[in-house]
């Protein structure tokens, strides 16, 4: 599941990054799954009967992740909340106006060393639990 991004040509190691999302997504009490037939980047909040809660996809820049959205549909009113999951360095990307347009909420992961940590954790949550 490795990745470049297209601002550093550096690889992403997605599965790592689902790894650290799901952990961090337990530690705040909630369960989480995915597509158990690998064909799609994404992992989802189990909500009320089986109900996804929100949902985060996976992307190496912005703009790609704006390209893939055009082509999944509209995100209307009364669907969880989308996220898509980026490196902190497309956080300058003039894309992210077109994600929060097309309802995609940016979650900006940062790769230090040995651990890999998500600085907007409790917007997250609380855009969660506001649905």
């Amino acid at each position: 599941m490795n990745d470049e991004n297209n601002q550093t040509g550096v690889p992403i190691d997605f599965g790592a990054v689902s790894c650290a999302l799901r952990t961090e997504l337990a530690e705040r009490g909630y369960q989480s799954s995915s597509d158990t037939t690998g064909m799609h980047r994404a992992l989802y909040i189990i909500g009320l009967g089986d109900r996804a809660r929100a949902l985060f996809e996976f992307k190496p820049s912005a703009d790609d992740a704006v390209y893939d959205l055009v082509y999944q549909g509209a995100w209307v009113a009364g669907m969880p909340p989308r996220f898509v999951v980026l490196p902190r360095e497309e956080a300058s990307s003039p894309s992210l106006d077109t994600l929060e347009q097309m309802k995609a909420i940016p979650l900006l992961f940062d790769v230090g060393e040995d651990t890999i940590t998500f600085r907007d954790l409790d917007r997250m949550q609380e855009l969660i639990d506001a649905d």
